[in-house]
């Protein structure tokens, strides 16, 4: 089972990349992994984001509720301000 939950703001314990977890994954030899998204940088570009192995995750804080994620368009990343 997932240990993070979707919508998390999140720091990667190796390449120090901050973001919101946006996406997780499950491959046959039981490695959890998650995509983190960064913030859309001061030029309104979305920066590429990674993936990170669960183990090398920090959580920040709880990033965004998901009642608060537009279902029908968008997604999470709509939403950061």
């Amino acid at each position: 089972m997932f240990k993070y939950e979707l919508g998390l703001k999140v720091k990667c314990r190796i390449t120090e990349l901050v973001g919101m977890l946006t996406a997780r994954s499950e491959n046959i030899n039981m490695c959890f992994r998650y995509y983190v998204q960064p913030k859309v940088n001061k030029d309104m570009k979305l920066p590429d984001g990674m993936w990170i192995d669960e183990d090398d995750i920090i959580v920040l804080s709880k990033g965004i509720a998901e009642k608060t994620i537009k279902k029908e368009t968008g997604g999470p990343i709509s939403n950061i301000k």
